[in-house]
């Protein structure tokens, strides 16, 4: 028969409290048995150090060790051309930097200078922005590193690494200063070129100052380029070329350059300017009347500023080369006439400076020197040009009469009008009776 045993555990929070004082007591006794065991077993005069004597932990690494390859890299991508990416091994960031990049000097290379702030803005942008990245991927790098159960060395770890992105950076800012002094040096030598009326040369200077002098502020560098497009418009109007001297467009066109320069606040060559304004137009007069074309809108300008001149000083170089220019004018009307067979173009010419359009400005008096010669030859060889035009069109009226009558009597109309001025206008001429005769013939 089975007796009930009472049971050993004690029941209760009582119980728990009394199984927790018997753990403690038996750690206790266990601690003293393996301190008496390891001093027993110790060599003599060696005692093993508690805990209480052991030294302090290794210390941990410094700020240095830990982002030197953060720092390294950042440095790198500081230049905006992804080094630090190379340092980094990672080829495709190191790619599209260097495509940004690139894309950003053509557009500051080719913007006209200076170019805009922003550009440099974003460049820098560039390199900020990249550093950063490179500094995270490489302290990223690190903490991997020392978190790995069997570490190896860093990626592209090396001492000539921070030397050579800072020679990189170096030169950046040695380019820099140069841009500074050459830029200086070229806009001093600009602007004493144009205070002497050196134009070329100025001109020149000014082509120097390339893209990359935005270290001139901005008044200096519009100032410089002022200067140069104002002596380039002188330079303009000088260029002489032979085969177009004669020619009233090109002529026009070197007097409103010369206009412009003279309107500019920088102009310097005023006096210079005038005096090859006022040879232009010289030039301008003699050209428009050895034309068959109608006289361009600066042809009545031309004359009064060039009658001005001769008023003012007959002898002078210009109002001697006037009297010349009309003697060959005179005789270049002749020879049209009577040995080109463009008697009828003289003649409308003619009509068409003395008629009542006649671009001579009315403020140009007929007594003045210039228009009282101009007028004096043409009324020399109107009334040849116009007899000699009246046989030619009695002649196509003749030749013309069966196959186109209408042309016909457009031509005797003509003739009989040409006649009859020489008979009114011209009646103390010898022309004028033979004029008067051929008018005859044709009424009857």
């Amino acid at each position: 028969m089975l007796t009930h045993t009472p049971s050993l555990r004690p029941e209760g929070r009582d119980g728990l409290i009394q199984i927790g004082l018997r753990s403690v007591r038996c750690g206790m006794e266990l601690d003293r048995h393996h301190t008496a065991h390891w001093e027993d077993a110790a060599p003599l005069g060696v005692r093993p150090m508690t805990s209480d004597e052991t030294g302090p932990a290794p210390d941990s690494p410094g700020w240095w060790a830990l982002h030197r390859h953060a720092a390294t890299a950042a440095l790198g991508n500081a230049t905006a051309l992804g080094l630090g990416f190379v340092y980094l091994r990672r080829w495709p960031q190191f790619g599209t930097t260097l495509f940004v990049t690139a894309v950003l000097a053509l557009i500051i290379r080719r913007s006209e200078p200076p170019p805009a702030p922003f550009w440099f803005v974003a460049v820098g942008l560039v390199a900020l922005t990249t550093a950063i990245a490179a500094w995270r991927a490489a302290d990223f790098e690190t903490l991997r590193h020392r978190t790995s159960p069997s570490p190896g060395p860093l990626p592209g770890r090396g001492r000539f690494w921070i030397p050579a992105f800072a020679a990189v950076l170096a030169a950046y800012a040695g380019a820099y200063g140069w841009i500074n002094l050459d830029a200086e040096r070229h806009y001093n030598a600009q602007t004493d070129a144009h205070a002497k009326g050196d134009c070329e040369t100025a001109v020149a200077e000014a082509d120097h100052l390339h893209w990359g002098h935005h270290s001139l502020a901005t008044d200096r560098h519009d100032a410089i380029r002022s200067q140069a497009r104002t002596c380039e418009i002188y330079l303009d109007s000088m260029y002489e070329d032979q085969s177009h001297r004669t020619d009233p467009l090109v002529i026009e066109g070197k007097i409103a350059r010369l206009n412009a320069y003279l309107e500019r606040p920088d102009a310097l060559l005023q006096n210079e300017a005038e005096q090859r304004r006022l040879a232009q137009q010289v030039d301008l007069v003699l050209a428009s009347l050895a034309g068959h074309e109608v006289p361009g809108d600066r042809f009545g300008n031309a004359v009064v500023d060039v009658q001005a001149m001769i008023a003012n000083d007959p002898e002078a170089p210009q109002a001697v080369r006037v009297v010349t220019g009309l003697e060959h004018v005179s005789r270049w009307w002749r020879e049209e006439v009577f040995e080109d067979d463009s008697a009828c173009l003289i003649t409308t010419d003619l009509e068409t400076l003395t008629g009542p359009d006649s671009p001579i400005p009315a403020e140009a008096s007929e007594s003045g020197p210039l228009v009282a010669p101009i007028l004096e030859r043409i009324d020399q060889i109107r009334p040849d040009a116009a007899f000699v035009c009246a046989e030619m069109l009695v002649e196509q009226a003749e030749s013309t009469a069966d196959d186109v009558p209408d042309n016909s009597e457009a031509y005797w109309e003509r003739a009989t009008e040409l006649l009859q001025m020489l008979v009114d206008e011209y009646p103390d001429r010898d022309l004028a009776a033979e004029a008067e005769a051929m008018l005859q013939e044709l009424e009857t």
